[in-house]
């Protein structure tokens, strides 16, 4: 009888991770998380259940670096943005603002982390997301204050409300309507109204 030989697939160890990553959110997002164990997101990537073990030694830290790659996968859209250099800081703002009433329901696993058993998870994905976000708005909001001679009178606190000031509107069950969404963008240009002033030190 011809015995079957089971070829081990090698690849490079960021690549092998990333796989782990994808394949244990599709699961997540189609089982529910309580539902979905290691065995089974070795099962469904065709791995052994060693090899997932070798890269992530329980569930729970392989959910947390997924959502961390997950964070990382929607900001580069907004990065590629907010570092636009050809646009100045409104314009980059209303870009922002678009693309999350038109394209936050087309994210990945956007339907996962708005369900009301995942309430939890999306509260902590807005704190990552946040958390990322952060100095790269802070790079965005400086840059601003030089090009147009402004000094920012609270650059900690403003930094603070322009990202993790927004949770409650972005971490609930349901998305930001229009309207909130607009109210929003107002409170910001008041606010950069507010705390970016004429320079006297220029």
């Amino acid at each position: 009888m011809e015995q079957r030989i089971r070829t081990r697939v090698v690849k490079d160890p960021a690549e092998r991770k990333r796989e782990i990553l994808d394949g244990a959110m599709e699961l997540f997002a189609t089982k529910g998380y309580e539902q979905t164990s290691m065995r089974d997101i070795a099962r469904h990537l065709n791995i052994s259940l060693g090899l997932c073990y070798r890269y992530y030694d329980s569930k729970q830290k392989l959910f947390q670096e997924a959502m961390q790659q997950y964070v990382e996968d929607i900001c580069a859209a907004y990065f590629t943005i907010l570092h636009d250099e050809t646009r100045d800081l409104t314009e980059k703002l209303d870009l922002l603002f678009h693309m999350l009433k038109e394209e936050e329901q087309q994210m990945r696993y956007h339907d996962f982390f708005h369900q009301p058993e995942n309430i939890g998870f999306h509260e902590e994905l807005a704190v990552k997301l946040c958390k990322y976000m952060q100095p790269h708005l802070q790079q965005e909001l400086q840059r601003y204050a030089k090009q147009n001679h402004l000094k920012i009178q609270h650059e900690e606190l403003l930094l603070s409300f322009l990202t993790y000031g927004q949770i409650g509107s972005h971490a609930s069950v349901s998305s930001p309507d229009t309207q909130q969404l607009h109210q929003l963008r107002v409170y910001i240009d008041l606010l950069l109204k507010q705390e970016c002033i004429p320079d006297d030190t220029i």
